[in-house]
Formats: structure tokens, sequence, C-alpha cells
């Protein structure tokens, strides 16, 4: 094998190495990017299901009411929301990220989305302290 194939195996394995699991960040990111398109959508299925942490859903149903209902009555009169991320820090297996967030007709509110990774990837663990009190919130 000449030089310049063995140059060329090297860099291609070095580039496929880079290829694999994304970065924490970026992983906590898409979480809160899934919340943020999944509440626009009003799909509170898909935010029960496999946004939120189990910890959070166990506080939601102790609260005595279904997450979906809990998700309506948080999001439902939001209209056209949008939600900026800002910085992202993770630590082990929790993170935090700050928001901004912004609806037509409410006043733009920054707040700290915490997470924590379970089995089945990243989960919202925690609304800041922009969002409306209860279970949800810290």
């Amino acid at each position: 094998m000449g030089l310049g194939r063995a140059v060329t195996v090297v860099v291609l394995a070095g580039l496929l190495g880079g290829c694999g699991t994304p970065r924490p960040q970026d992983q906590v990111r898409a979480k809160v990017e899934q919340f943020a398109h999944a509440a626009a959508r009003r799909d509170y299925t898909e935010i029960c299901d496999q946004v939120l942490s189990i910890a959070l859903l166990e506080r939601v149903a102790a609260s005595g009411i279904s997450c979906q209902a809990e998700m309506q009555l948080t999001l439902g009169g939001v209209s056209h929301p949008v939600l900026s991320i800002g910085r992202v820090k993770v630590s082990g297996a929790t993170a935090a990220v700050i928001t901004l967030s912004l609806a037509k007709g409410q006043q733009a509110s920054l707040a700290e989305i915490d997470l924590t990774l379970e089995s089945e990837g990243w989960r919202i663990s925690a609304l800041g302290s922009g969002s409306k009190s209860g279970p949800l919130g810290h």
C-alpha cells in the first residue's frame, strides 16, 4: 500500500469515527426543539409519550390529571408559539437549557428547561420559572 493510499484510509477512518453519536448538547437541543414543534402542533400525546421525563409524568399523575389534559391546560391557549434556544449546559445525566418563548398576545418569557437522561434518551424534567406553576414547573 502506498503512502497516499495509507493516508487516505487513515483520514477516512477518522472522518467516519466522528460520525457516531451526536454530542449531548445537540441531543438536548433536539429534544427541546421536539417539544416546541409538538406544542405548536398541539400534539400533546407526542409531548407526553416522547418528551417528558418519567419523574415529571409521575408529578402530573399525582396532581390527579392526565398528562394530555395538563398539556391542554398549560399550552392550549398559546397561539403561534416561538421558542428560541439559548445556552445549553450538560452535566452528566442532567441538562439545563435557557429559552426565550414568544406567543401571539403574550409577553416574552425567559425560562430554564431542565432535562434528565433516561434509558430512552433526554427527557424534559421541568419547565422552568417562566412557566405556569404546578406539576410542570420546579
